[in-house]
């Protein structure tokens, strides 16, 4: 019952200052997993743990509750030392997704580590508002593709029209999985601009990425038909 839950949370709450880093990872997880108010708090303290996986877990933790008290905090954690934590705050500032993460999130499209540059671009996509757009039509010229295919991904879901001609750019990028989600994006924004460099696409070597020019261009012809 009830006192279970209370009595499960109080002992948790004390695995947070176990000596053990393994023991206040699990108890930073569980926590997650219950997600009360009463845990709040007590998360966001481990956003200051000694040992980075602890700290990494709480910032996921907090985006899984959804809670904006930890906004703050998730922000301060985009400076963490260690790039893992950095790009799981990155990673809950979007889960949240309020304005107020906007502009944060946008610094981090500048960060060293390119993990944290792509996940902080997937999450500017969750939230989708305008001021994201130019960054993010930026990072479609990142020296690492995973953080290309995440840009063209959230322009996609913001259905950005001024990013169409970078994205047809991108249909020539080196990198099949670059070619594919600028496809896939290009779908989205269904503007009729975008078919004959999607039919181009036809022709390309990687069946993925023909497939997915197809597809695109399926959407733009039935978005001109509504």
């Amino acid at each position: 019952g009830e006192i279970g839950t209370e009595a499960t949370i109080d002992r948790l709450i004390k695995s947070l200052d176990d000596p053990d880093y393994s023991v206040r990872k699990m108890a930073v997880s569980a926590l997650g997993e219950i997600g009360t108010e009463a845990t709040i708090d007590r998360l966001i303290k481990s956003l200051d743990d000694p040992d980075s996986s602890v700290r990494e877990r709480a910032a996921e933790a907090l985006g899984k509750i959804g809670t904006e008290v930890a906004i703050e905090p998730l922000i301060k954690s985009l400076d963490d030392p260690d790039s893992s934590v950095r790009g799981r705050a990155a990673e809950s500032l979007g889960e949240i997704g309020t304005e107020m993460t906007i502009e944060p999130l946008i610094k981090s499209l500048d960060d060293p580590d390119s993990s944290v540059r792509g996940r902080a671009a997937e999450s500017l996509g969750e939230i989708g508002t305008e001021m994201t757009i130019e960054p993010l039509i930026k990072l479609l010229d990142d020296d690492n593709y995973f953080v290309q295919i995440n840009a063209a991904d959230s322009l996609g879901k913001i259905k950005a029209e001024v990013a169409i001609d970078p994205l047809i750019k991108s249909l020539n990028n080196p990198e099949s999985s670059v070619r594919i989600s600028a496809a896939d994006a290009l779908g989205k924004i269904g503007n009729k601009v975008a078919i004959n460099p999607l039919k181009k696409c036809l022709g390309d070597p990687e069946s993925s990425v023909r497939e997915s020019a197809e597809y695109a261009l399926k959407k733009i012809g039935q978005r001109s038909q509504d």
